[in-house]
């Protein structure tokens, strides 16, 4: 399929200092997605919150992906990739030191509001990373770089999760009978995660100087002063990205039900500290998945990939489904590991159609990540109805759909050989 990708920039202009900051970017926003779970369990604690209500914290987050992304591909077709990514780690950055006056006012609309800020960065990196990412190269190694790099993202949340892996339990040091009031037990249970995002918040700002200090390769999309806008009906005609964007709403929905239910598929692990312990393992298959996912790219086509990770996926949740133990558990587990390729696969997928115009391509592929939020809320009302066992056919039938899209793929890839034979 990477054949098909248009090639942005020759290998000539390749180089490894901007492949660097741009693999740190994805570093970076993994250890944001890793501060962001243990927020939802403080404020769950801290505000005596429900399991809804504590969702907020989740909305927030994917509604800024989904709000900024179109308007970051605007900016960055306007401008360039380079401004979209300086001006993503500073919003993320600012994010993050108001989460000084958050902890200190204790609002909880207004940690949901500094939730908003970091993921509006978040999306304008997303956006333009994935693309620059695969334009920095020849067009046949796409989807291997992209992979590759991606494979740093959870390695940042897992970093998170382990150096502050006392966060969620209790303050370090707080002896509950010495706290004058509610109030101050809060304000000091709040400021034992400000540390981490005031540190995560400066090492973003000194991303983004570094960012505006290098030199990038210019891709030919943004070569020449006429940088029109292009028509969003016109490029949504594109069956690919249409589907692209289904594709990558149902992935995140199937990814954010699995990981933030998983735990309590079995009642020794419905704790704190035996969900954590498991999204760690979950996120180190998630991580070895990515780095085999970008090494068996080399020699199969992305397409491909999904269709047999996704169908894996597929048996793996009817397993879980179906055994209510460690069996079932283990299982989940397992489709981390196969999870891995979705995201990115479907990314360089959804933008092959497109030269001139991969930026809002790749904005509106990120705008269906909002499909985390909506998913995870109904398979909530079906472990519920019902129970978390059967909450789990809506992963299964998310991973269904994705079989289906990339079967669209290699139908059409196929079709397309013979037409690319006879213009070679």
């Amino acid at each position: 399929m990477d054949k098909n990708i248009p090639s942005l920039i020759s290998s000539s202009q390749f180089k490894l200092i901007p492949q660097i900051l741009l693999t740190g970017l994805f570093l970076l926003w993994g250890c944001a997605s890793g501060l962001n779970y243990l927020l939802m369990s403080q404020c769950q604690q801290v505000f005596s919150l429900s399991n809804f209500q504590t969702s907020f914290v989740q909305a927030f987050f994917y509604f800024g992906y989904f709000s900024m992304a179109l308007p970051a591909a605007y900016l960055m077709q306007r401008y360039s990739f380079k401004a979209g990514i300086i001006l993503g780690l500073l919003l993320s950055g600012v994010g993050a030191f108001l989460f000084y006056p958050a902890a200190d006012i204790q609002e909880y609309s207004f940690f949901l509001v500094v939730v908003f800020i970091i993921a509006s960065g978040l999306a304008f990196l997303e956006t333009a990373a994935n693309s620059y990412i695969i334009a920095l190269g020849t067009s046949e190694t796409a989807s291997f770089r992209l992979l590759f790099t991606q494979s740093f993202n959870p390695i940042g949340f897992i970093a998170i999760l382990l150096i502050t892996n006392e966060l969620s339990i209790i303050p370090t040091g707080i002896d509950n009978l010495q706290i004058a009031n509610v109030d101050d037990f809060s304000r000091l249970y709040l400021q034992d995660i400000l540390l981490p995002y005031i540190i995560v918040g400066i090492i973003v700002v000194i991303w983004a100087l570094l960012m505006f200090l290098g030199k990038f390769p210019t891709v030919k999309e943004e070569r020449g002063k006429n940088k029109h806008l292009p028509n969003l009906a016109t490029m949504l005609t594109n069956i690919p990205l249409r589907k692209s964007i289904i594709a990558q709403f149902f992935y995140m929905g199937a990814q954010v039900g699995i990981w933030t239910y998983f735990a309590q598929h079995s009642p020794n692990t419905s704790d704190l500290l035996g969900s954590k312990a498991y999204l760690i393992n979950a996120l180190v298959l998630f991580t070895l998945g990515r780095f085999v996912s970008s090494i068996v790219s080399k020699y199969l086509a992305i397409e491909k990939i999904l269709l047999v990770s996704a169908f894996i996926n597929v048996i793996l949740c009817g397993i879980a489904i179906c055994f209510d133990n460690e069996i079932g558990l283990n299982a989940l587990l397992a489709t981390s590991f196969f999870m891995a390729a979705m995201f990115p696969g479907i990314f360089v997928l959804g933008v092959s159609d497109f030269k001139e115009n991969s930026k809002l391509a790749g904005g509106l592929i990120v705008m269906g990540m909002i499909g985390g939020v909506f998913l995870a809320v109904i398979m909530n009302q079906l472990a519920e109805l019902s129970s978390i066992q059967k909450a789990f056919s809506l992963p299964l039938i998310c991973f269904v759909i994705i079989v289906r899209y990339a079967w669209y793929f290699i139908k059409k890839n196929n079709a397309d050989l013979p037409e690319a034979s006879v213009n070679s």
